[in-house]
């Protein structure tokens, strides 16, 4: 058994000495506790912001990287264009050396040629010329006729010059295969 001596007066003093130790002693937790957190989120703030304004600065490099690749890119595509349109051109273009050639290679010895028009727009050939026989004529003809180079060849006309004892003839025909 515990026997207390002290008046209530110094009873009830010392209970709230004891009361206002303990909620000061709690406060002042809470509060180091506030102060604490405080510093903590301001911390994580200023880091935040430091990493935002690190990822901005990373952003507009990628962005100025993004824009000279984007002129590169489009440098291309003009190449491209460019080679596209030649390709085109190239293909359709007649290599009349080709036809030339061809055309040498046809020609009997005995046959000669005056003149020699090459239509790329209506993709014909013309030519007259002479030849000592009308033989000779139809011989130049059916070579021309079983070479990939001329289709539809179409003997025009021939005819007798006394004078220099030869046939002047005249053959068209359409161009075949130009490459």
């Amino acid at each position: 058994m515990v026997i207390n001596l002290l008046p209530p007066k110094f009873k009830q003093e010392k209970k709230v000495k004891k009361i206002t130790k303990m909620i000061s002693i709690f406060l002042t937790t809470v509060f180091i506790i506030l102060l604490i957190v405080t510093a903590s989120l301001w911390f994580a703030n200023y880091e935040t912001k430091k990493d935002i304004g690190t990822l901005n600065n990373k952003i507009a490099e990628q962005n100025n990287i993004l824009l000279h690749y984007k002129k590169v890119d489009e440098s291309i595509k003009a190449v491209n264009l460019k080679l596209s349109k030649i390709e085109s051109v190239d293909s359709s273009r007649m290599i009349w050396s080709n036809i030339i050639i061809e055309l040498s290679r046809s020609t009997p010895s005995q046959v000669q040629m005056k003149t020699l028009t090459l239509d790329q727009q209506n993709k014909k050939i013309t030519l007259t010329g002479y030849a000592e026989t009308r033989n000779d004529i139809a011989r130049f003809k059916e070579k021309m006729s079983g070479s990939k180079y001329f289709n539809n060849v179409t003997f025009s006309s021939s005819t007798r010059n006394e004078e220099e004892n030869n046939y002047s003839f005249s053959i068209s025909s359409k161009i075949g295969e130009i490459k």
